[in-house]
């Protein structure tokens, strides 16, 4: 264990609060955002650094004045002088950090113990992504996963939303900003003092219980439930229990999974990001299927793919495993895999709606781009047109379109359009009002005539591209 970053998670007074604000107000002032962190960093996303690189981005930060100095102490664990502390920082941060044990002074200079992440316009603490000896408490800092869950939950209003899983309680300070109840579960104590922290610095009411799963809430029912959960296969409980999925990786998924029945309320949401196992034969929602039951609508958006051999290894050079047993420990890892059929490994957001109960059942699953900002009003209008696709459009109906587009799915007023593979067009466009009324004329007509007709108003519009020009 390496005490140097193992920190203790303060209990907040009313003055350590103010103290703790005028820290993030002024990184706030430094533009310490996802955007300027990533351009400083010359990375997109933000969790996508990597610590072997450490060389270039200590070369790029020193042109970024202040800012570079707090990226350094925040997010590379970097020892920086005094006199760079109190340029970046300020002597206010120096002073608070001290008093909670949050700095590490030596020679080399300061080190902070924890990391700070801005994510949506908040910001989260979280124990440091750079220890290489992990700790069985250790808070999860935010990692690809963690982004993609904050950038691809819908946020439109809501009464009630439970986080399971919640480490640093990224997602249910963010679904407070939308719902009017917010409660975030987690069996880890040191995770549930970070979370009450991190929701008091950013002004926001938020409940956090000390919970296996849904056990701290059974019986309640809730319309937003976000999942986070542990989800690397291992062959058996390693300590850390911010990533350990059982043997096949899904351990605690499919029992929030198999809950969702009787705590997600009729026309509620569940969303989710994670890293899914691959096995011959099926897909993960076909798990998801299993497990839910009938009555679900089910949406896979996958953002890439991991071959397991590289996956394991990934993981073993970041546990408690000396190098001379590396070779032993990879084989041990492939052998499990091997032995639950794993054949690969997805990154993916799921999203699964409580259907009512005159909605037939459906999925849907497409590879996309990994989000690198906020899409949660995108694919919530995605998630309503793919809904209103399934209930409305006739089944023998295939419109003539462009061989560019996969698919075309219709909502009242509104129309998104998902094209084919590795598009020009990155993610689905959204049309509205005139142009998506005018599509469907189109589209539901089968002559030349009707096309020539409304090709002049579509090519204005914008959106010719859309229509097949056959002759």
């Amino acid at each position: 264990m390496d005490l140097e970053f193992r920190s203790q998670v303060p209990t907040v007074t009313p003055s350590m609060l103010g103290d703790l604000r005028i820290v993030l107000r002024r990184m706030a002032d430094l533009g310490f955002n996802e955007e300027s962190v990533e351009r400083a960093l010359g990375i997109r996303p933000l969790a996508h650094r990597q610590l072997r690189y450490i060389l270039p981005y200590r070369a790029r930060l020193k042109a970024c004045g202040p800012l570079g100095i707090a990226i350094s102490f925040w997010l590379l664990q970097e020892f920086v002088s005094l006199e760079e502390a109190r340029h970046g920082l300020g002597d206010h941060a120096i002073s608070v950090l001290n008093q909670l044990g949050w700095l590490h002074v030596s020679s080399a200079g300061l080190r902070s113990r924890v990391d700070l992440y801005p994510c949506c316009g908040f910001y989260f603490f979280t124990d440091s992504a750079n220890n290489a000896f992990p700790w069985p408490e250790q808070v999860y800092w935010l990692g690809f996963d963690s982004y993609t869950l904050a950038y691809c939950t819908p946020r439109q209003p809501r009464s009630r939303a439970l986080d399971i899983c919640t480490g640093s309680g990224i997602h249910a300070i963010l679904a407070r900003t939308h719902c009017q109840q917010s409660i975030g579960l987690d069996i880890n104590p040191r995770a549930l003092e970070f979370s009450r922290l991190n929701a008091r610095v950013n002004g926001l009411e938020v409940e956090f219980l000390a919970s296996d799963c849904y056990q701290a809430v059974e019986g309640q029912q809730f319309d937003l439930i976000s999942l986070n959960p542990p989800f690397v296969p291992t062959p058996d409980q390693v300590p850390e229990l911010y990533r350990t999925g059982g043997d096949t990786g899904e351990s605690v998924t499919r029992r929030v999974m198999e809950g969702l029945s009787e705590s997600l309320t009729p026309g509620g949401l569940f969303s989710m990001a994670t890293e899914a196992p691959r096995r011959e034969g099926e897909s993960p929602v076909d798990r998801m299927k299993s497990w839910l039951g009938p009555g679900w609508g089910i949406a896979a958006l996958y953002k890439s793919e991991h071959p397991i051999e590289e996956y394991i290894l990934g993981h073993i050079l970041g546990s408690q495993i000396e190098s001379a047993s590396h070779e032993h420990e990879f084989k041990r890892w492939l052998d499990s895999y091997q032995r639950a059929g794993i054949t690969g490994m997805t990154s993916a957001q799921f999203f699964a709606l409580r259907l009512p109960e005159h909605v037939p059942a459906w999925s849907w699953e497409r590879s996309y781009p990994p989000p690198r900002s906020n899409q949660s009003a995108f694919l919530q209008g995605w998630l309503e047109a793919l809904q209103a696709w399934h209930c409305n459009w006739p089944g023998d109906f295939t419109p003539q379109i462009h061989a560019a587009v996969r698919q075309i799915y219709w909502a009242e007023d509104s129309a998104m359009i998902e094209w084919n593979g590795d598009h020009w067009f990155p993610a689905p466009t959204r049309l509205e009002g005139e142009v998506a009324r005018v599509l469907r004329q189109v589209l539901q007509g089968s002559s030349l005539a009707d096309l020539e007709e409304h090709q002049p108003a579509l090519r204005q519009l914008g959106c010719s591209l859309i229509i097949n020009c056959w002759a």
